[in-house]
């Protein structure tokens, strides 16, 4: 297979680097003289060349080699970075995107060898130094770059189930243990939570490096459509699994395609409306607590942005293959928006156990407000909901015996424990016999089993080594009172 099985690996990291570039070059916009992003262009610029050459991609080398050139007398200050140079380190940026696009339908870059690109570099840095001058130079320029390990993503898997199958034996090793090594037990608490998030964030990327480069998309298509438009984006920094992100990307830049084609008017029409010419798409990444909420809207007339309803129909299915759901979002005074829901699995979690019968059920602690108990007199009716009064709120009440179906052991207690769980905005109280203890969780999948009910969000084993289901309290606080009644 010789350098082949690296294919991917090449195209992945390739495309990391072309998104810290299309963000340097935005931000160099912004600020010219930043010199600290002029490194990281340079660093970016390099790697390529690197990766290029080791895979035998030479034009694509020789490209990435004359901008490294021209960086590094922008770097030195010999070349002022004015429009036109910005402008053409924006066309090589195109070029290096093309030659990686067609690398990854061909497994070949191609015969264009961006002769008039590489022309343009070698007339404004007014000089051409070969490979080995640069490596000198640069090395003495620059410090070393940060190393990188890479390890399969089945290893870091597997380093996961092993970190959680500590912290339940550390969770049992607290029952039994004595208070003689009470301060040993604190010390293995904090360093299996500290092991525990290093793993976790190992497996993540922000977002940013699969949808940096989509502003500069959207401008060529802007282009191409002879339209006038702009995307802006927030929550980039929220992070995801690398596999999950990368496919995500794909299907959000489909979405805001039917957008600019479909949803945002000519600037002719725009004008005839009282708009402003440049149209507008937005991409918001909200973290929840089971999921991440990615929704794109525009401020074009037309609503349905798709042209058949085979178009929905393959978006619904992309995100049904990556665990998740697309949503149609019908948004006061804004229209419509589109979301895409994909489901994070946190395997570790700290929950407070509760009992309702002899069933027990676990609440994430981070969506709990309080627990309370309510009075009689804080108790009543209305269309045919009950709810319970909290500091003066009125809040809908979930009795979670009658939702699973077993029998309250306190069927006719008076007073009734009830947990307020929250996302900010909606509350609502779960009422359970009783509070059994906060403790860490490790949460196992279902599969199959009990896959009809979403409000389950999985199981685990408690300290104790009974089993207790894992609530989904974003579920619950969306649609818990109506099942519940």
């Amino acid at each position: 297979m010789g350098i082949s099985r690296y294919l991917g690996f090449f195209l992945d990291e390739t495309r990391g680097y072309l998104n810290t570039l299309e963000r340097g070059i935005q931000a160099l916009e912004a600020w010219p003289a930043d010199s600290g992003r002029m490194h990281e262009i340079y660093l970016s610029v390099s790697s390529i060349h690197g990766m290029a050459a080791t895979m035998g991609f030479t034009r694509m080398q020789r490209l990435a080699e004359d901008m490294e050139g021209a960086l590094l007398q922008a770097e030195r200050g010999r070349m002022p970075v004015t429009a036109e140079w910005k402008a053409i380190l924006s066309e090589c940026l195109r070029a290096l995107g093309g030659y990686i696009d067609r690398i990854e339908r061909t497994s070949e870059e191609g015969t264009d060898d961006c002769r008039t690109l590489r022309r343009e570099l070698f007339r404004l840095s007014e000089e051409q130094e070969d490979g080995k001058g640069h490596t000198e130079e640069l090395s003495a320029a620059f410090p070393k770059q940060r190393s990188q390990v890479l390890v399969e993503k089945e290893d870091l898997d597997q380093l996961m189930h092993q970190v959680g199958e500590l912290i339940m034996l550390k969770n049992r090793f607290s029952q039994a243990a004595d208070s003689s090594v009470w301060q040993e037990l604190c010390d293995l608490e904090k360093l299996t939570a500290k092991l525990h998030d290093s793993v976790r964030r190992i497996r993540l990327i922000p977002f940013v490096e699969v949808v940096g480069q989509f502003p500069r998309r959207v401008r060529e298509l802007s282009r191409q459509l002879n339209k006038s438009m702009a995307l802006y984006m927030t929550g980039t920094d929220t992070r995801l699994e690398k596999a999950a992100a990368d496919e995500m990307g794909s299907l959000l830049w489909q979405l805001i395609r039917f957008a600019a084609e479909n949803g945002i008017e000519g600037i002719q029409e725009r004008i005839r409306q009282g708009k402003p010419q440049k149209g507008s798409i937005y991409l918001n990444i909200l973290r929840k607590e089971d999921y991440v909420a990615v929704r794109i809207r525009h401020d074009g007339t037309k609503a349905d942005i798709f042209k058949s309803e085979a178009d929905v129909t393959a978006i619904r299915q992309s995100a049904e293959a990556l665990g998740g759901e697309f949503y149609t979002v019908p948004l006061p005074e804004e229209g419509t928006a589109f979301e895409i829901r994909l489901f994070t699995f946190v395997p570790v979690i700290e929950a407070l156990v509760v009992e309702v019968g002899r069933e027990r059920y676990a609440i994430a602690m981070e969506a709990i407000r309080s627990a309370e108990d309510l009075a009689p007199e804080e108790i009543f009716i209305s269309q045919a909901r009950e709810y319970g009064y909290l500091k003066e709120k009125k809040v809908p009440l979930l009795r979670l015996g009658r939702r699973f179906g077993c029998e309250p052991t306190e069927a006719d207690a008076h007073i009734l424990k009830t947990v307020i769980v929250s996302d900010g905005e909606t509350y609502v109280g779960l009422v359970v016999d009783r509070l059994a203890e906060k403790q860490e969780i490790v949460i196992k999948s279902l599969g199959n089993f009990m896959q009809k009910d979403p409000v389950i969000r999985g199981a685990a084993i408690l300290n104790d080594k009974t089993i207790a289901l894992v609530l989904n309290t974003d579920v619950l606080l969306q649609g818990g009172v109506e099942a519940g009644r």
